[in-house]
């Protein structure tokens, strides 16, 4: 099975462009203070400040205004405000639109009480906050201490580090923020809220770290809906060992988390994840742990887990779940695993050896450093279903891996394109000075694989070819085309060729596992020609054609129809014969249509001869009669063939001309005998240049006679 891939609706992850300023107010050159700026600006205005430390709170940024630092980093400008008289107002207030901007400012010693308000950021409306922090912030009586918007306000927040206490969740939101490339570190929530934020919202390329709920659900985040694209959640906690709490790092409604990492997270149960609703594709979940052992990972009642490694426990009883979920939860190529644990009990264990999901160790190269990508010999690397994980190959192993082997295509078939992962001692100074491809023989096909060894004698491997040598040259990924013994046939089937490639070193070889795949024959012969038919010969309806030339040429299909141009299929098939003539027992005249094409013994077939009719007039045949017939198909795109009929032996000519009476190609110009014949023409000119769409003329001549149709382009 192939790994589904889940899409997102397209997210805004760009910053509205800021307008251009009428004016650009300075601070404090020109405004002693940043409140006095920010009041004196219109829509269309930027307030910058210089680098320095302001004690200052109730400053708003009304729509269309800029509040932005002198270099737009948060390291230059610190407003702060412990020193100001807690008066219960927010230190920055931004009602504005998406036209108004806050760019590289820290916020600090913000203190709210006053109609619950936060201590440091209230956007009730949706302004763009760029590159800043928020840390040591508070607040008693508003929902969150550090950062509130509206349930209608929409603010995005860039490059943005959020850390603080309180006695309610730090950061509040409404139902569509967005956060990219920000991170919420040592955030702490008192109260039944979550350990950071509080709300629904999209996170992109975020990160969630050391983040504590003493109660409630959510150790970082508790939400509705959320989304989170390639975030990582690191080492949050819920509840303290509370059983009654739940979502080490994330308690939703609904959750989706593509490509995103969970490590080290702790709760009562669902060690990381709580939801109601979830899809999980590609996310990494590392030492998770649930103080009850149920979903020490992850619960949910429903969803789907595709593409995810679920790996480890810190600690739990025998007996514990990995993943708590409901009868409509659904895992798919997925890695479930632990060392000492069986990490598919629960209501999941049915689902192991299922839609590509194993228990196996993914080697990841080097977990304790939080480094969660595989090595070249992960099984989770390139599996049948898809790679596994957030990441893919991050290190190499000794013996190379085979990545694939595929057929060539557009070939004679009997050659497979290997391509496999470097050795980790091919690199500059390395010890690997090629790669030796083996082949095993058909005869051998049950013969044990190959065993990874070093200093090996090749003799200890029976059945198997040496094929060739490719040599090193530091690359990550090598290929090579090698040759089979047999080819894969729509009649025969798939025949199947094992390989193996050996990292020769001075001293020994690393061998890779052993991979197979199978080879074809991807061209068809060529289309019968000068196919004619003869009638009332007293014997049957006479088929007369040309040999065609192919090494691999097996044997001629006659088809029989009543319409014209009909397809040809089995149902209308009716002779197979290695001749190039055929009497038809069952017609000697009467209205039908012939059409015969050629096949291979790998089973390809040719694209068939223009039908011909054959008419019957009293019992005497009628005599052939010059005739450009119409060609098949019309219009068409990018070739189409031309049928004609000429009554004696002689030249032809056929003429392509647009429809100014350029000429545009010489598509016929040799001598024919008398019958049936066609042409076909690929939408090219006499240079070799694919032709315009348009109508075209095409111009029969023989023996002084002419005939013209046209003929319809399309592109």
């Amino acid at each position: 099975m192939t790994r589904p891939r889940i899409v997102l609706p397209a997210l805004l992850i760009l910053g509205v462009a800021t307008p251009i300023s009428a004016t650009t107010l300075h601070v404090p050159s020109e405004y002693a203070t940043i409140k006095a700026a920010t009041t004196a600006a219109v829509a269309g205005d930027t307030v910058e400040v210089a680098c320095g430390t302001y004690y200052e709170d109730g400053i708003v940024v009304n729509s269309g205004v800029v509040l932005r630092s002198a270099t737009g980093l948060a390291d230059c400008v610190t407003i702060d405000g412990y020193s100001v008289d807690p008066s219960g107002y927010v230190i920055l207030n931004c009602p504005g639109d998406s036209t108004s901007a806050v760019e590289g400012f820290l916020i600090t010693g913000g203190y709210g009480d006053f109609q619950g308000v936060p201590g440091g950021l209230l956007c009730t409306g949706s302004p763009v906050v760029r590159n800043c922090r928020l840390y040591n912030n508070w607040a008693t009586g508003a929902p969150a201490t550090m950062v509130v918007s509206g349930l209608s306000a929409k603010p995005r927040f860039y490059n943005c580090e959020f850390s603080g206490q309180g006695e309610s969740t730090p950061i509040f939101v409404g139902n569509s923020s967005y956060f990219e490339g920000c991170s919420f570190v040592d955030c702490w929530a008192g109260e039944t809220q979550s350990g950071a934020l509080m709300g629904s919202g999209t996170f992109v390329d975020c990160y969630f770290g050391n983040n504590t709920a003493d109660a409630g659900d959510g150790g970082a985040i508790g939400g509705g809906t959320i989304t989170l694209i390639r975030c990582v959640l690191a080492n949050n906690m819920c509840g303290g060992g509370n059983e009654e709490y739940a979502g080490g790092a994330i308690s939703a409604g609904h959750l989706t988390a593509i490509d995103c990492v969970f490590s080290s997270n702790y709760a009562g149960h669902g060690g990381a994840v709580k939801a109601y609703e979830l899809i999980l594709s590609g996310c990494t979940f590392y030492k998770n742990s649930s103080e009850s052992d149920v979903g020490s990972a992850i619960v949910a009642n429903s969803g789907l887990i595709t593409g995810c490694l679920i790996i480890e426990r810190t600690y739990g009883g025998e007996g514990g779940t990995f993943v708590e979920g409901g009868p409509g939860l659904v895992i798919e190529c997925t890695n479930i695993w632990d060392p000492v644990e069986d990490a598919w009990a629960g209501p999941i264990g049915s689902q192991l050896g299922q839609n590509g999901n194993v228990a196996v160790d993914p080697l990841f190269c080097d977990p304790q450093g939080s480094n969660f990508t595989l090595s070249s010999i992960s099984p989770c690397l390139n599996a049948p279903c898809g790679t596994m994980g957030a990441f893919g190959i991050g290190c190499y192993a000794n013996s190379p891996r085979i990545i694939s082997v595929n057929d060539v295509g557009n070939d004679q078939g009997r050659q497979v394109r290997l391509t496999w992962y470097r050795s980790n001692e091919d690199s500059i100074g390395g010890a690997v000075n090629g790669y030796a491809i083996y082949r095993r023989q058909d005869a051998y096909a049950a013969s044990p694989a190959a065993i990874p060894s070093s200093g090996r004698e090749l003799a200890a491997l029976p059945g198997w070819d040496y094929v060739t040598t490719i040599p090193n040259r530091w690359d990550n990924v090598y290929q090579a085309v090698v040759p089979t013994l047999c080819d894969s046939t729509i009649t025969a089937g798939e025949c199947w060729s094992a390989f193996f490639v050996s990292a020769l070193t001075p001293t020994g070889y690393y061998d890779s596992p052993v991979d197979s795949g199978y080879s074809k024959d991807n061209l068809a012969p060529p289309t019968p020609t000068s196919f004619a038919v003869s009638y009332n010969t007293g014997s049957g309806n006479r088929l007369v054609w040309d040999a065609v030339a192919a090494n691999d040429w097996a044997g001629f299909r006659v088809y029989r129809g009543s319409t014209p141009g009909f397809t040809p299929s089995p149902v209308t098939l009716v002779q197979t014969t290695t001749q190039t003539t055929w009497d038809d027992p069952s017609y000697d005249g009467g209205d039908v249509q012939y059409r015969v094409t050629s096949f291979d013994i790998a089973g390809n077939e040719s694209e068939p001869t223009s039908s011909t009719t054959v008419t019957v007039v009293g019992n005497t045949p009628q005599p052939l009669k010059l005739e450009l017939g119409p060609n098949v198909p019309n219009p068409f795109n990018p070739s189409t063939t031309i049928p004609f009929t000429i009554p004696s032996a002689g030249r032809v000519t056929i003429t392509i001309y647009n429809v100014s009476g350029a000429r545009v190609r010489t598509l016929v110009n040799a001598e024919y005998q008398p019958g049936t014949h066609s042409a076909v023409w690929d939408g090219r000119n006499d240079a070799g240049a694919t032709v315009g769409s348009g109508v075209y003329l095409a111009r029969l001549a023989h023996a002084g006679a002419v005939q013209s149709r046209k003929m319809v382009v399309t592109k």
